[in-house]
């Protein structure tokens, strides 16, 4: 159990991560006092705008009172500090804190400096995937919602999201001079601005949030009055997110303080930012956004994400990728635990990838495709479907590739394809199991994208339903399903499947030759489980001329339907790499 005392934002945020505890400076005693609360492990103070978010700032500081019950009874109490303060304006605190941590590791030293018994740790921004995600703020409640789309698109197109108290001030002049020049020439309906504002969220539309708005928009450079649309509590704004195509985010006084933008790479929303901000931005986060030095380039880069659903998407996916990699709430809760010696249990990613093949000419295929996957924790379990091949030739090409796990079976010609995949789960020791295709094309970032989709929904079967097929008889390459990335579906290319353990054991394969993945969603979904589409990227499925040579014989006009787009001829495996 960890007591917070926090904005709305940071508290959001953690409460996915731990039994949380809401403490207001009104009933943090009561509460504290209560015989059915049991005493808290931790106790998380946030600091910003020179104090604790909604905790009156008197001569009797009520934030004074808890970290000295904490101290009295034994609670560890640690301070973020989530924007650039004055150290000194948390000296009352500081002495009776176990640990301080600051958002920005070039203010840490400042703060070492004031206080040089206390430990000062760097804990960046976060982001909470499931609250900020590719498919919106909220999980459908059933599948009806699904089949009729009634999930976030990205139907608007850039946003600037205006810190008030910095109107005017913006790091390096960013809003005033980047932003203004650079897109003034925009047409109306291609930017929106809001202000953040701590009060409950009012649209411009109504009276109070209309003189709100009012006031705002004559502090704002002229061409951006305009486009004021309204003012919202931060953590508002944030959820729609994934219904813009682009972030402009330039309107931050704090360079450290990127947290839209971590929301916005959790929604797979493009951002661009003015050099004044962007240089102060970690490197992983710097190479996945567009950093733009002067207004010309500015208004380029944005109206390009505006317009290019190409560009849009895969410089969405890079962030998208790097957020989820380093900077969720997870990853501070970890952080935060572990520098008061506390464990956090392992979050267990294994990958087993089952790869049923009964053609010898597809192995080195295989091997490749595992090979090429960034997600280290995996292993391949081949399934020799009635082939004779030498196992010690495979091991040893595996080793060859840098494969460290490989889990080889037999069976026997006269098995279907479903008993052959459940001999694979039955050797799997992994988390998850991939269900791969022995002639299909995988990138590098094919299993890393599909794991992470995990953490941010409630499917137990994760996949891609837009995808691209290429027909080598033609060269064709066919973009099927595209409205349906990112979202929750009914089904998801066979291929291209990866289903938690512990389903995949309890629901097997059917005892049939063809028609397994089909047979398996249905039953799934029979059975309530949510399955979800991810990006079109990292995957092609491949149709060789030979229509005999694959499971689903079908005709290459088969994929000529309202439900593929051709998009281009040649080899697609460098285009869909991202």
């Amino acid at each position: 159990m960890v007591g917070v005392a926090a904005s709305e934002r940071v508290r959001a945020g953690l409460a996915w991560e731990w039994n949380q505890l809401l403490l207001t400076s009104n009933d943090w005693k009561h509460v504290l006092a209560d015989p059915a609360t049991t005493l808290p492990d931790l106790v998380l103070l946030e600091f910003t705008q020179g104090g604790v978010p909604g905790w009156r700032q008197v001569e009797n500081d009520p934030v004074e009172e808890l970290v000295t019950w904490c101290q009295g009874n034994g609670v560890p109490a640690v301070l973020w500090v989530t924007s650039d303060e004055d150290p000194e304006l948390a000296a009352s605190l500081v002495g009776s804190v176990d640990r301080i941590f600051v958002h920005d590791p070039a203010t840490a030293e400042r703060w070492r400096a004031r206080f040089p018994t206390q430990p000062v740790d760097v804990l960046l921004p976060a982001t909470q995937p499931r609250l900020h995600h590719p498919s919106g703020p909220t999980a459908p409640a059933d599948h009806t919602a699904i089949s009729t789309g009634e999930q976030a698109s990205r139907n608007l197109a850039a946003v600037l999201v205006v810190d008030p108290a910095g109107i005017g001030r913006t790091a390096g002049d960013a809003l005033d001079d980047m932003v203004e020049r650079g897109l003034a020439r925009l047409p109306m309906a291609e930017l929106d601005v809001w202000a953040t504002a701590n009060e409950p969220a009012e649209p411009a539309s109504t009276p109070n949030g209309n003189e709100r708005a009012e006031a705002l928009r004559h502090e704002l450079p002229h061409d951006l009055r305009r486009r004021m649309v309204g003012t919202r509590p931060y953590e508002k704004l944030a959820a729609l997110l994934p219904r813009y195509r682009v972030l402009v985010d330039a309107g931050r006084t704090d360079p450290a303080a990127f947290w839209s933008l971590l929301d916005a790479g959790a929604a797979q929303t493009s951002v661009v930012v003015p050099e004044s901000l962007g240089r102060h931005l970690p490197p992983d986060l710097a190479d996945s956004v567009a950093v733009v030095d002067d207004p010309a380039r500015l208004r380029g880069e944005v109206v390009a994400r505006i317009h290019q659903d190409e560009l849009r998407d895969r410089t969405g996916l890079r962030l998208h990728r790097a957020v989820l990699a380093r900077y969720t709430y997870a990853h501070r809760t970890e952080q935060i635990l572990a520098s008061l010696g506390r464990t956090t249990p392992p979050r267990h990613q294994t990958v087993s990838a089952i790869v049923p093949t009964n053609r010898k000419r597809e192995i080195p295929n295989v091997l490749a495709n595992i090979a090429r996957q960034r997600h280290r924790d995996l292993e391949l379990v081949l399934v020799l479907h009635g082939i004779d091949v030498s196992s010690r030739e495979i091991r040893a090409q595996a080793r060859d590739l840098g494969i460290e796990h490989l889990t080889i079976i037999d069976a026997d010609k006269t098995q279907t394809l479903g008993a052959c995949m459940n001999l694979g789960i039955e050797a799997a020791s992994g988390a998850y199991i991939a269900k791969m295709d022995d002639d299909n094309y995988y990138g590098a970032h094919y299993l890393t994208d599909l794991v992470a989709a995990f953490d941010y929904t409630e499917a137990d079967v994760v996949g891609k339903w837009a995808h691209y097929v290429w027909l080598r008889s033609s060269n064709a390459v066919i973009l099927r399903y595209a409205a349906s990335e990112n979202r929750y579906a009914r089904r998801v290319q066979g291929g291209s499947m990866v289903i938690r353990s512990d389903l995949a054991r309890e629901l097997k394969f059917a005892d049939l030759p063809r028609a397994v993945d089909t047979d398996y969603l249905d039953r799934a979904l029979a059975a309530g489980v949510r399955i979800y589409s991810t990006d079109r990227f990292n995957f092609v499925s491949i149709r060789s001329p030979d229509r005999t040579a694959h499971t689903w014989q079908v005709d290459d006009v088969t994929f000529m339907t309202v439900s593929g787009r051709l998009v281009f001829y040649g080899d697609p495996r460098t285009h869909v790499d991202v």
